[in-house]
Order: C-alpha cells, then structure tokens, then sequence
C-alpha cells in the first residue's frame, strides 16, 4: 500500500475511533425516515484570537447559533446544523425560519457551506469543526478531500465506489466526490468503474443520488461528469425531487441548463404535485424560470392543493415575475 492509501485509511480509522466516543450519533438525520437524534452537543470555545459575535452570521445556525459543523440545506432553501434541524423535524412540520410548512424533511448537505466555514476559521488559526460522522473507508476520504490519485489507486485496489457510508445519510464515493472541490476526484472515479448505473445513480436514505447533490452545491462539472457517465437525469428522492427540481430550488441556472440538455423533464411533479418552475417561482427566481420557460414548461400546472407557479410567484408580489407565469 502506498504513502497515500496508508495515510487515508488511518484517517478514516482516527476518524471511526473519534466518532465512537461521541454521544451525538453520526451526523443525526438525512430525512424523518432516519430515527430523530440526540440534541446537538454544545460548542466548545475557540481556542484562538476570536471573540464571540465576531461570526458571520451565514456560518451560524438558525437553530443553536453556533458556527455549523455540518450544515445542510432544508427544504425551506436555509441552511442548519445537521443534527439540530433534524431534532426540530422530529417533532415540527414548519420551518425553524419561516414557521411556514416545511414540505419534507430532506436534508442536502452543505459542501459549499462547510468549505466556508473552513476557511473562515484556518484563516484565523481557530481549529476544525470536529466531523460527525463515522463509518469512512479510505476510498470515502480519499473521494471527499479530493484526492485523485489515491482514489484512483483504492479502486483499482479492489475498493467498492458503490460502499456507502455506516453513519449519516450513506453517501457514497461518488456522492462525496461530486462536491464542487473535487473534481479531478469525480473524474478518476469515473474513469475506473466506467459507466456502472449502480455506482452513478446510488442512492443516499433519502433517495438521493449523486446527481442530486451535484445539483445541491451548483456543479455544472460534476453534473456533465456524472451524466457523461450515464447518470439517469430523472432520477427522484423519496420525496419525488428530480435533479432539476433541486437545480431549481437552488438557483443552479448552469446545472439547469446542463440537466436540460440532457434529456431532464421540464415538468417533472413531485410528490406533491410541484414542479420545478412551481419551486424557483415560490423563491422568486426571475432567472430560473425564464430558463424553465424557454425550455417548455407548463405554466398552468398545479400542485396536489391547486396552486400555479404564478401563485407561488404572487407570495413575492413581484409583477414582472407574475406576468411572465400568468
């Protein structure tokens, strides 16, 4: 074994034995089909030259104002700690934010937000957030942090892309490296199991596949990657989420068009009767549906309670949003 894949597989060890001795249990819940948690654990003051209310406030969670550690994005478009949202959902169906109906309970992680907070606390010497989830093999670590070579080098190994994590939501390889810092990852990956639906298209507990979090964090290189690789454009959650409707949700307007492109359906519903123009007119994204609709979308179709998208617009009062979907 290599420098490299040694290295990887005590970090994934150190990490396991870290895990263990937490009374917080994994990384809590991907959805309200996971059993609901324990309460987040309280922050233990920074050890460095930083003084309380000197966070940005996008870095804290809405839930526990604490500096995240493993933020993820609600269905109500906020981001929380993991842990503490999921608790919430144990027992509310509203948004912590809003007190509006939450919709779901998935929880899509944060990449984008992790590496934020990352970097905001390197750059004042402050230590890591402690990880909370357990069950890494080397090839999760190695996916995760990006590391090409190694993961290329574990595959070939012998080492299982499709393995899901034994904590969290059950991320695979290819979920973790379709984060947007990992892209070579995501590429060497690929060029090893070739076009495997059963490794492109692996789905996390809430049914979520790796296109689906490509779609999360706005990787228009990881979406070309995966669907390159024959990932299924039409793939949905347990809620009924296509990739579109999540590149909708989160303003990925590079993603969308890729998805589109490629054979995504413009009209995809959802569980409940949502499209994913219904999704990005109820957040008022102008762009989003001008995409959606120069693509073909269905201006006139309602959700399981009767809604339009231009009803969903309406909330904003945004007149010109309004006549485009009228």
């Amino acid at each position: 074994m290599g420098a490299n894949e040694s290295s990887l597989e005590g970090d994934a060890m150190a990490q396991e034995a870290d895990d263990s001795s937490s009374s917080l249990s994994a990384t809590g819940a991907a959805s309200a089909y996971d059993a609901p948690p324990e309460p987040p654990e309280a922050e233990a003051p920074a050890e460095a030259a930083t003084s309380p209310g000197d966070e940005p406030p996008e870095l804290l969670c809405p839930i526990t104002l604490s500096m995240m550690g493993d933020p993820v994005v609600a269905n109500d478009g906020h981001s929380y700690e993991r842990a503490a949202i999921a608790t919430w959902l144990a027992t509310h169906d509203t948004s912590p934010r809003t007190r509006e109906p939450m919709g779901g309970a998935n929880l899509v992680p944060n990449h984008a937000l992790r590496a934020q907070i990352g970097e905001w606390r390197a750059a004042r010497g402050l230590p890591a957030m402690p990880e909370r989830r357990r069950g890494l093999a080397p090839a999760h670590v190695a996916a995760e942090r990006g590391k090409a070579r190694a993961l290329a080098a574990l595959l070939r190994a012998g080492a299982d892309p499709a393995l899901p994590q034994r904590g969290g939501c059950h991320e695979t390889c290819v979920h973790l490296a379709s984060a947007p810092q990992a892209p070579r990852a995501l590429r060497a990956l690929l060029d090893v199991v070739g076009r495997a639906p059963a490794v492109v298209d692996a789905r996390t507990t809430d049914g979520s596949t790796p296109l689906h979090l490509a779609a999360a964090v706005g990787s228009r290189e990881a979406t070309e990657a995966l669907l390159d690789a024959g990932a299924d454009a039409t793939a949905r959650t347990l809620d009924g989420d296509s990739p579109l409707h999540v590149a909708a949700w989160t303003n990925a307007l590079p993603v969308a068009e890729a998805l589109l492109a490629r054979g995504a359906e413009v009209d995809a519903v959802k569980r409940d009767g949502s499209t994913p123009l219904h999704l990005c007119a109820s957040r008022g994204l102008y762009g989003m549906v001008t995409i959606l609709l120069e693509a073909g979308a269905d201006k006139r179709k309602t959700t399981v309670s009767g809604s339009t998208p231009a009803d969903r617009a309406a909330l904003f009062r945004d007149d010109r949003l309004v006549r485009s979907l009228s």
